[in-house]
This record gives structure tokens, sequence and C-alpha cells, in this order.
């Protein structure tokens, strides 16, 4: 079964993760690395959370708990614990691909120190809570049979689980979002590109939107028996985020395809630089001999495109002692 509201998010993201494939395999994104690879995984993550959850509504995902059959609440349990397991996997790994897609651009060494910070951290929550939510309940099936009161055994606090989950990752996306904003502030660019290129790293802060949004609708629905229903903005709102965190990894390499296909919009896809030769530089070599060196150098500039991947240094900070 499937639900609108996370059904275009869903094509929106895979859309965006094409685009960046092709941008990649065309060359007009630069190079394939470390980013490319966790986004691969992270967007495969989003697709089998994508399914988890139309399977979910299937087995009576956002029903009254007492409309579903007993067999189907335990199954919706078993697809619950896989999409919240693999939604904490899917979410580092996205950020972390971010983080090496800004590594290869933003050559700065605190920049740097940061970014390779901040992919150790969200390495840590990704695994942490991916084993806090395998082993919340000890037997590890109490979590998705403790509904029926059978069998005992110890579970943790899942709500507070979930609400420093939440809090963690809200302070982690702003800084991943603040970082390249700084840097983009301090190039020397004219301020229509500065502004430009700091709202294409902004649109980020949508996924932070959607994580505050996530937090407040959760807090305001904390499920106690009716756990099917209760637990529908928490899972509608996750499946939402991991799709937007795959397009906003994507959002660069869309923007050099489009640049090829809609010049026009997006300024020259290619710029072609011409060959200068500077020639008749003439050097004595001493003496009266009266022998003259002349040594001539050919400069050429290769065509490339504009929307690809470069380096920004920070001309100044690379001149000052």
């Amino acid at each position: 079964m499937v639900n609108a509201a996370t059904l275009i998010p869903f094509i929106l993201g895979t859309f965006f993760f094409i685009t960046r494939i092709i941008a990649k395999s065309s060359g007009l994104a630069g190079g394939w690395g470390w980013d490319d690879y966790t986004i691969i995984v992270a967007f495969i993550l989003g697709v089998a959370i994508y399914a988890l959850n139309c399977a979910m509504i299937r087995y009576g995902f956002g029903q009254n708990i007492w409309d579903v059959p007993f067999d189907d609440i335990t199954k919706f349990y078993q697809l619950f614990q896989g999409l919240a397991v693999m939604y904490k996997i899917q979410i580092s790994l996205a950020k972390i691909s971010v983080c090496l897609f800004l590594l290869r651009i933003f050559q700065t060494r605190s920049f740097r120190y940061v970014a390779y910070g901040l992919i150790v951290v969200n390495a840590a929550i990704g695994i942490t809570w991916a084993l806090v939510d395998s082993f919340r309940c000890l037997p590890t099936r109490l979590t998705w049979t403790g509904w029926m009161g059978e069998e005992s055994g110890q579970c943790i606090n899942f709500i507070v689980s979930i609400l420093i989950n939440c809090l963690v990752n809200i302070f982690v996306d702003s800084v991943l979002i603040l970082m390249p904003v700084w840097e983009v502030i301090k190039l020397q660019l004219p301020l229509k590109k500065k502004i430009a290129v700091a709202l294409m790293f902004a649109v980020g802060s949508l996924l932070t939107i959607i994580a505050i949004i996530r937090v407040v609708v959760f807090w305001n629905n904390r499920w106690g028996i009716n756990q099917t229903t209760g637990l529908y903005p928490l899972i509608h709102w996750s499946v939402i985020e991991v799709q937007i965190s795959v397009m906003c990894a994507c959002l660069p390499a869309f923007r050099a395809l489009a640049g090829r296909w809609f010049p026009s919009l997006l300024g020259s896809a290619r710029r072609t630089y011409a060959s200068h030769t500077m020639e008749g530089y003439n050097r004595h070599t001493g003496g009266n001999s009266n022998i003259n060196k002349s040594i001539s150098y050919s400069v050429n500039y290769a065509s490339r495109s504009e929307n690809s991947v470069v380096e920004l240094v920070d001309v100044d900070a690379k001149q000052r002692p």
C-alpha cells in the first residue's frame, strides 16, 4: 500500500539520485569518490525503508490496534524494528556523504578538521543507535512480541532513546549547514555568486526543519497502548526525512547536469579557454660570446565544465605567513 505523502519525497529522492549518477558518469560533477559510494548505499537503504513503510501499512500501520489481527500486529512490530535500524544507518550515511563531498571542495585546515570530526560523530551516531534499536529489549524477540504481555524481560525507555537521537541529529545538521556557508562567505567571490552558492548548501536546512517537525509530532503523539496509531507520525516523517537526505546530498550534481541541459538558465555548461604562447624571452649566457638562449613557453588551457567539482581555496589565507 502506498501513502502519497511519502511517495512524492521518494520520487524526488530517486530523481535526484539518478541525476547524480548521470552527472558523475558524464564527467560533469567531478570523478567518483567515497561521497558517491556512501550515498549509493544510503539510497539503497532509503528504498528499503520506503518498502518497509508500505508493508507496515499493509499490516495495520496507522490503524487502531484493536482493529488489527494479532498476527499482523506482530508482523508490524518486526517491520518497524527493521525500519528503525535502517533509518539510523541511512541518515548517518547521507550526512557522511555530504561531509566527504565538502572535503573535496573546501581545503582550509580548520574546515577539514571539523568535517572529519563530523564524519566520526555521524558514524558513531549511526552505529550506536542501530545497536540500541537492535537490542532495546532482552530477549530481543520482546521487541515484536512484548505487546502481548506473555513473556517477562527488560526493555529500555524507547521514547527517551528516540528523543535523544532526534536532538543529537538536529545539532549535527545545524553544524553541517553552517560549515560550507561560512566558508563561502570568506571566499573572494562576487556577492551574487556567494549568495547563490550559500543558498545551495543552505537547502540542507530543509532536513533540519523536517527533523524538528519529527521531534514535535513524536512528542505530541507519544504512544501508549494504541501503538499502531501512535507511531504513525514518527515513521511518517522519518520516511520523508530519509528521502530528503538523499535529495539534498545530490543537489550539487543536479546543478551540474542542469547547467548542461539548460545553459540559458544556469549559465553556459562549458567554457573554452584559448591557448596562449609566450615567446621571445632572450637570455644572455654571459661573457662576450654573443650567444643568446631563447626560451619559448606554451601554456594550453583545456576546456572543462564550469559545473565540475573544483577546490575552493581562500587565496588570502594561503598568502598569509
